[in-house]
């Protein structure tokens, strides 16, 4: 499963399963029965992204960069963030309603 407006700005996202799944996501996700196709522009967009982060490496490598980067701020503030975090989505833990309130 994967999203297009993480990776490549767009809208919608997509699963890669097995039939079976696919049938039952179609007929028992709400989400799905009421949405509507993506657009065909913003599929060839999503499709021509990919084929880029495919050929130039250099995106991928600028990402994690600014992964480390993201994270290592929010370390140096104190946030607690896993040792092993590598991913572009950075759950922060808050802990307490009164310091998640101060925080928003």
């Amino acid at each position: 499963m994967g999203t297009f407006s993480k990776i490549a700005g767009g809208i919608g996202g997509f699963c890669v399963t097995t039939k079976a799944v696919r049938d039952y996501l179609s007929y028992m996700s709400r989400a799905y029965m009421f949405s509507v196709s993506i657009p065909p522009s913003t599929a060839a967009a999503a499709y021509t992204a990919l084929k880029i982060f495919n050929e130039d490496k250099s995106h991928l490598r600028r990402l994690k960069e600014n992964i480390r980067y993201f994270v290592g701020g929010l370390r140096a503030m104190g946030v607690n963030i896993a040792a092993d975090h590598q991913s572009t989505i950075c759950p922060v833990v808050i802990g307490e309603e009164t310091k998640l309130f101060k925080m928003a």
